[in-house]
């Protein structure tokens, strides 16, 4: 059908194939009724005008290539999966929905315009070349992305000026594609309501993202395996998790709210703005680095900081009687940890209440200072912990047809020690009940 106006619905048995070569308008009254195996093109260069579908489309895929235009009007619901390719462009000007995979590759690109709304059910691929943009006001809530994950030239981009959700995992690689979100109001979200842990489990690879605002909810948890500054201001929400690998530094507030949990690298900062901690967070700091080769706190921030929650030390450096900890460094602060736990060497040596400026707790003190906080060890030698664990990193891998899917984790490079929130770390967090307790607390 050439340049036409659909008046009627179109039914696709077996593995039929609908093409449509001209600029073509499906109406909310003409949908396709394809079966599993059938399928839809779109297939007119850009020159034919743009195809609009504020339809029911059903079919095994809808594919747009050859440089067509195809625009999702409000209504338009995509039964099936979305491929786009050889320089098409598919743009979202309402509210519309795909249920099955979206792929972007070939140098296509997927446009959520001002005011749209689009809602992928299932996987969201972007392959080298390719392009997902989300204007000012739009948004886009997708199951999962994966960026550059296909062979092709260049970098791909995912371009955000409104605000992208993903439910599930979103691998952050500045080497395979480039995520800019830097207007004041654009957002970047980790929502962790994925359907099963791991699958809400993200990566962050060493890089530079202008990302104005980044949060993670649900039971997201992000893990930097390198070092990465974020332009932006950091939120973790509800029981989110951001463990640093290596060296964090983000332009704006760090803020971490609900349940979340932060955890610092072994021997680099998380580095921010301001800092506030609500009162059910936990802060962990992974003290891997003998005390007199650290030359940075496990948090450093430019401005105040807010203390509340759990402070908790993993330990597994080399101790020695009168070894200081530089925990946090500030400008300024108010409130204070309620609460502090200890662990050496994966068992859990003691737990404190605070709310003070210095407390004891067995063989720790901790003194939280107007512009930092320490933990001084006064017990006898202790010798570091093996330096072999399991990854909590986790990757993507491409099969053949395109489809990305979650791998098993790769070895990583730290300490031993669990992750925060894990069982293993929140079982030797309740064993504490039959560790030493020592607590007392002087002004």
């Amino acid at each position: 059908s050439t340049g036409a106006s659909g008046a009627a619905a179109f039914t696709l048995a077996g593995d039929a194939t609908l093409t449509f070569d001209g600029a073509f308008a499906l109406a909310a009254e003409c949908g396709v009724a394809g079966s599993a195996e059938a399928e839809v093109e779109f297939a007119a260069a850009a020159e034919a005008g743009t195809s609009t579908v504020a339809a029911a489309v059903s079919a095994k895929v809808v594919r747009v290539r050859n440089g067509a235009n195809v625009a999702l009007a409000g209504g338009a619901k995509v039964s099936g999966e979305l491929a786009a390719d050889a320089a098409a462009q598919v743009s979202v000007s309402g509210e519309a929905s795909v249920s099955g995979a979206v792929a972007v590759t070939g140098g296509a690109a997927l446009v959520v315009k001002s005011a749209g709304k689009l809602a992928a059910a299932a996987a969201v691929s972007v392959a080298k070349g390719a392009a997902v943009h989300v204007e000012a006001d739009g948004e886009a809530t997708v199951e999962s992305l994966a960026c550059g994950t296909a062979a092709g030239e260049g970098t791909a981009s995912v371009q955000v000026a409104g605000a992208l959700t993903v439910n599930g995992r979103f691998n952050l690689d500045a080497a395979a594609c480039t995520v800019a979100a830097a207007d004041a109001a654009a957002s970047v979200v980790f929502a962790g309501s994925a359907e099963g842990e791991a699958a809400a489990h993200s990566s962050v690879a060493a890089g530079t993202y202008a990302i104005a605002n980044v949060a993670a909810r649900g039971h997201a948890k992000l893990v930097t395996s390198g070092d990465v500054v974020l332009n932006g201001a950091v939120t973790l929400e509800a029981d989110a998790q951001l463990e640093a690998r290596a060296a964090l530094e983000t332009s704006g507030a760090l803020a971490v709210k609900g349940k979340a949990q932060l955890r610092a690298a072994s021997d680099k900062a998380i580095r921010c703005a301001s800092a506030s901690f609500d009162a059910t967070t936990r802060f962990t700091a992974n003290l891997a680095t003998a005390a007199e080769a650290r030359t940075e706190a496990s948090l450093e921030a430019q401005g105040a900081v807010a203390l509340a929650g759990e402070l908790n030390i993993d330990v597994t450096a080399a101790l020695k009687t009168g070894d200081k900890f530089v925990l946090a460094k500030y400008a300024s602060k108010t409130g204070a940890f309620a609460s502090y736990a200890v662990s050496v060497n994966g068992e859990v040596k003691t737990t404190a209440s605070s709310g003070r400026r210095r407390t004891t707790a067995g063989d720790w003190e901790f003194e939280e200072g107007e512009t930092e906080t320490t933990a001084t060890y006064n017990g006898g030698d202790v010798t570091a912990a093996p330096t072999t664990v399991a990854s909590t990193i986790p990757k993507d891998t491409t099969t053949a047809d395109g489809t990305t899917t979650a791998a098993g984790d790769a070895p990583a490079d730290g300490p031993a020690a669990d992750a925060p929130g894990s069982s293993a770390s929140l079982a030797r967090l309740a064993s504490a009940a039959v560790a030493l307790v020592v607590v007392a607390a002087c002004a």
